[in-house]
């Protein structure tokens, strides 16, 4: 008796196989933070490897308590090639939370960080008084003004109920890894920075312990001739923001396309306040289709917010839980009672 098997590839096959691969090539980078003070901000950055930000049309952090069935979620804003969002210190409780990372592609694609259990971040109390930062800055100060034009970084490291281990501590001035030119001891830090671009910069130093990685502290600080900048930044707050273009040619079935994206984002951060603009304007949009065009525009304050444009409501698991949706939308949390309303 013989028997013949046949194994073949059908073009159907061959392209659900192509679009598997491609698929998976997305991939998050995102260093974790596993412990967090009561009352303080968790600032966390990521970026997609291989894709470009402009790809990106959803970009969120969702958060939950432990033991909560529904997730929150705050805005990731892009910032060159990375991703960046704050957790509202009013969320991070003695209870710990968990969160991940939500992205949705121009295709469709969604993208999960982690794709399993979310990311656990415990609280920690430092010292006697929740909320305490482990690190006292010496130089330069909290948004302060440097005209020197090799820049000194000192901290030193607080009693707190654990000890900190220098070999695990790390430091970053604007994204860089300066931790190989820094004398790290279990009481100070310090390292020369060197010659700034003039400017805003942003410090941030790690502790790598056994319940993950930990921000110790994240800070600004300016340089420059003149404190005039600075000024300006205290009266009217900080902006920042991204805007760019991008063409694109295909040729499918045959038929040749030509594909134009605009996009931008904008923010602005005046003491609790905030307002941020986010724009995609492409060459598809069609009055036959979908709209294809996506604006946002939010602006509010940690007990409320207002939303108008593509928004992404969240009510109930059976109604508007995410759905993409455009008009207006309120939201007042006052602790013992949250009202939220949409048109």
């Amino acid at each position: 008796m013989r028997v013949a098997m046949r194994l073949g590839w059908t073009v159907p096959s061959v392209l659900l196989l192509a679009a598997l691969v491609f698929a998976q090539v997305v991939q998050v980078v995102h260093e974790p933070v596993g412990t967090a003070s009561p009352g303080r901000d968790i600032e966390l950055e990521a970026y997609l490897d291989g894709v470009n930000p402009s790809d990106v049309q959803t970009a969120e952090i969702r958060f939950r308590k432990p033991g909560e069935d529904a997730f929150d979620f705050v805005e990731m804003f892009p910032d060159g090639v990375r991703f960046t969002g704050t957790i509202p210190g009013q969320y991070v409780t003695e209870e710990g939370l968990e969160y991940y990372l939500y992205f949705v592609l121009t295709d469709g694609q969604e993208v999960i960080h982690p794709p399993g259990t979310p990311y656990t971040v415990q609280s920690r109390m430092s010292g006697a008084t929740a909320g305490e930062s482990p690190v006292l800055v010496i130089s330069p100060e909290p948004n302060s003004f440097t005209r020197e034009e090799e820049v000194l970084i000192a901290v030193a490291f607080t009693p707190t109920d654990r000890a900190i281990d220098p070999n695990q501590v790390k430091i970053k001035v604007d994204g860089k890894n300066l931790t190989g030119k820094a004398t790290i001891t279990p009481e100070v830090l310090t390292v020369v920075a060197g010659k700034l671009e003039e400017g805003r910069h942003r410090v941030e130093i790690f502790h790598d312990g056994p319940d993950g990685r930990e921000v110790l502290a994240t800070w600004f600080f300016g340089t420059g001739a003149e404190r005039k900048a600075d000024a300006v930044e205290a009266q009217w707050g900080t902006v920042s923001g991204t805007v760019g273009t991008e063409l694109r040619y295909q040729d499918r079935n045959d038929e040749q396309v030509g594909i134009a994206n605009w996009f931008g984002s904008a923010r602005h951060k005046y003491k609790k306040l905030t307002t941020t603009l986010r724009l995609r304007l492409t060459s598809l949009e069609n009055d036959e289709l979908q709209p294809q065009h996506r604006f946002l525009f939010t602006t509010g304050m940690p007990w409320w917010k207002l939303s108008v444009g593509d928004i992404n409501p969240r009510y109930n698991e059976f109604a508007l839980w995410g759905r993409r949706v455009r008009g207006v939308e309120l939201s007042v949390d006052a602790g013992w009672a949250r009202l939220q309303g949409i048109y």
